[in-house]
């Protein structure tokens, strides 16, 4: 369904969109890594390229203003998608801001190839579907089932990437691997999330980064409930967890870091933990007994508190009464009433964590032992885990408003709910927070 020209200077970004842009639209690909390549190809081939792919800018060029010149030197009339600056369309030209939101990009790239959602779900794909076989490069596991050239299999579901083989494979001029066509769109997934937590932020910009750590937070709580605490798993979270709380540091305004998450449509879960850490660093800043060791602590509770969680409905729910009403089925019911307890299990099997942060994140719903929901809180319940059920609560609140929450108004049910002596001054931290 038409050809694109991908003009992008990140082999792993080039693979990231020739991925997505021919399982999920059909279009084939052409690859060039600057501008004076497209314009070679746009010379050769222009007449068969229904639509160009590209960064604003790479690096010093000005790779969007060149391409256009292209265009109009060769008389070509060749819509363009380009990604890096704010969102904007004109003119047969779409700009997005981020490279990264790969479902904004296909439903662009679709709408220019002339593919609709009815005919993205007919699109005929052949048993087995061939996957370009350098992308494996970037993988350690195999989501599913892979075959190689012949339809034979050579990997199942978690086994990992045989790495001599691939590259043996490469050197003799393979192509493609395989996946059955029922699983193409899992392992494209999957490849999204590992290409995201494999990316250095400081290369992105803010609405990139924002999408790339919450695809890096999507797999680190896949494979953290697969696979547990292990070597791979660590090294992927604490990747996760500095990049969050590097996003934490980067405005001083809740308001415009509220905005950035909302107009990136990140998911409840991963909003909600995001907020969760600007809010709790915000809190160790203004206690008068907080520290840096002790903001690291709650940042790290911030992050893992609610990692047995599988999707957004679950971490909705913060009463019991929410849990009874809530559709889940049983099974799942009780993973939420126990998320607790079992993220506490699963913290406690992280290399030398911070002292104490397996009991916080247990009582971080009020239970002591870490199953169900408390309204009343115990005396026993630590100072550090009191601030994060306010944080949290303050976080919830955030996200049910919306860009338009009421401070004032957040800050007054909560000084009615939480009414002793022990919560009031953190409350009062929380008003200073810079709206």
């Amino acid at each position: 369904m038409g050809l694109t020209l991908i003009v992008e200077d990140h082999i792993q970004l080039q693979d990231f969109y020739h991925l997505n842009l021919y399982t999920w639209v059909g279009s084939d690909v052409i690859r060039a890594s600057n501008a004076k390549f497209a314009g070679e190809i746009l010379e050769s081939r222009g007449q068969e390229i229904d639509l160009i792919l590209t960064r604003f800018n790479i690096k010093t060029e000005q790779t969007f203003d060149a391409l256009v010149n292209n265009l109009a030197l060769l008389k070509l009339k060749i819509p363009i998608v380009s990604l890096g600056v704010e969102n904007l369309a004109e003119n047969n030209v779409t700009y997005l801001s981020s490279g990264i939101n790969i479902k904004e990009i296909i439903k662009t790239c679709a709408g220019y190839l002339g593919v609709t959602a009815q005919s993205m779900s007919k699109l005929e794909v052949d048993e087995f579907f061939p996957v370009p076989i350098q992308l494996f490069n970037h993988l350690e596991l195999a989501v599913c089932e892979i075959f190689d050239l012949e339809k034979n299999k050579i990997l199942d579901p978690d086994q990992p990437i045989d790495s001599a083989r691939l590259k043996n494979d490469i050197a003799s001029g393979v192509s493609f691997y395989h996946v059955k066509k029922d699983k193409r769109l899992k392992f494209v997934s999957n490849y999204n999330e590992v290409m995201a937590s494999q990316m250095n932020l400081l290369e992105l910009n803010k609405d990139e980064q924002v999408q790339a750590s919450e695809l890096c937070h999507n797999l680190t709580r896949e494979n953290l409930r697969k696979f547990g605490m292990n070597e791979e798993t660590v090294k992927l979270a604490n990747k996760n967890l500095k990049d969050m709380i590097q996003t934490t540091k980067q405005t001083r305004s809740l308001l415009r870091f509220i905005k950035r998450l909302v107009q990136n449509k990140a998911g409840f879960h991963f909003k909600h933990t995001q907020i969760l850490m600007y809010i709790s660093a915000h809190l160790m800043d203004e206690l008068d007994w907080g520290t840096e060791e002790q903001k690291a602590k709650i940042q790290f509770i911030a992050f893992f508190h609610d990692i047995a969680l599988e999707n957004d409905e679950q971490a909705r729910i913060h009463s019991n009464e929410e849990l009874k009403n809530s559709e889940l089925p049983l099974m799942k019911k009780e993973l939420v009433k126990k998320h607790a307890m079992l993220a506490a299990t699963l913290v406690s099997q992280y290399p030398n964590p911070p002292m104490g942060v397996e009991q916080i994140i247990k009582q971080h719903h009020g239970a002591l032992n870490g199953v169900g929901f408390s309204d009343h809180y115990s005396q026993n319940i630590s100072p550090l885990a009191i601030v994060h059920i306010l944080a949290e609560d303050f976080a919830t609140h955030i996200l049910e408003d919306g860009v338009h929450f009421d401070h004032k108004k957040i800050i007054k049910e909560m000084r009615e709910k939480y009414s002793t002596q022990r919560f009031k001054k953190i409350i009062d931290s929380l008003q200073t927070i810079a709206i």
